[in-house]
């Protein structure tokens, strides 16, 4: 079978296991996260994910991020509608979001973001790529991202894009693995949610 040239020039394959100090220059890399989310699997909890992510320049464009416990499969990217299990899925408007609001945020967000004082309810399911996949199909209105390694969000924040939501950094500007990628390091804090939502 013959493949699209642009998937022949891809590089290889950047993976978790390879190490937390890897990182590529590659103008396009698949990256693979095979558990996020340790501590769920570690304690049996059904949240961690497997997740696969396909960057262009540090802006994800392709991501499929799947739950083996539940046998949940989230797909979307740049022309593919986000769907689980192939139904379409989208972000919550902000309308719906104020009726019911529901934050996901790391386990460890006292550490980060001490003395806060969010009055709704802040949620942690351990998987990051999990957070963002329930975001992306309407189940939370915002997602905190904290220090996280490319790997972990790639897949998911390409699925989130292309449900109608946005993660952006405290500048206001739209988050990119690129430099996470190029060190091998983590990226900032930043907030995921529905465009309008978050833009405010």
């Amino acid at each position: 079978i013959s493949k699209p040239a642009w998937v022949r020039q891809l590089p290889a394959l950047v993976a978790e296991e390879e190490g937390a100090s890897r990182s590529s220059s590659a103008s396009r890399a698949w990256v693979l996260d095979p558990i996020d989310g340790t501590e769920a699997f570690i304690r049996r909890i059904p949240t961690w994910t497997v997740s696969l992510g396909l960057l262009c320049d540090g802006v994800p464009i392709l991501g499929v991020v799947a739950m083996p416990v539940s046998r949940d499969v989230f797909v979307g990217g740049v022309g593919i509608p986000a769907t689980l299990n192939g139904r379409e899925i989208h972000v919550e408007s902000p309308e719906d979001a104020l009726k019911n609001p529901v934050i996901f945020a790391p386990s460890t967000f006292h550490k980060f973001f001490p003395g806060h004082t969010y009055k709704d309810r802040i949620v942690s399911l351990f998987s990051i790529a999990a957070h963002l996949c329930f975001l992306a199909s309407g189940g939370a209105e915002a997602v905190i991202i904290s220090h996280s390694r490319a790997w972990d969000v790639a897949g998911a924040l390409a699925i989130v894009r292309a449900a109608g939501g946005i993660a952006l950094d405290l500048k206001g500007q739209e988050l990119c693995l690129k430099g996470a990628m190029e060190s091998g390091g983590t990226t900032g804090v930043a907030v995921a949610g529905h465009i309008e939502r978050v833009k405010r």
